[in-house]
């Protein structure tokens, strides 16, 4: 993705006395903000979907939300509901913030994220 940016912006930065800070924040960093933002959404949606492998690879101090709602309902008998809904809350709370805010970004007038 910083390969396509034409190297002629970065010259006449440079030409015009930009350093290479003042560049990069100013040039590079607003092309590809929206591809660094879709990357991570994707990295989020794959972390929730990667539930089987954290229950394997479970340990004490590091728990994710979908090993701690499964912990809290998947014990028949012991399930604590409150808690386990209220997690459930909380992760789908997250996504739908995401997709709101993706919305917002992507339809106010400035373009897409193609």
């Amino acid at each position: 993705m910083i390969n396509n940016i034409p190297s002629n912006l970065y010259d006449s930065a440079k030409v015009l006395g930009g350093s290479t800070i003042y560049i990069f924040r100013t040039i590079t960093i607003p092309l590809i903000w929206r591809g660094v933002l879709v990357g991570t959404i994707f990295a989020f949606a794959v972390s929730i979907g990667e539930f089987g492998s954290s229950l394997i690879l479970y340990r004490k101090d590091l728990v994710t939300i979908p090993v701690a709602i499964y912990r809290y309902l998947g014990q028949p008998g012991d399930a604590n509901l409150s808690a386990g809904l209220a997690m459930s809350l909380i992760l789908v709370s997250v996504v739908l913030i995401s997709f709101i805010l993706i919305e917002k970004i992507r339809f106010r007038g400035v373009g897409s994220f193609y």
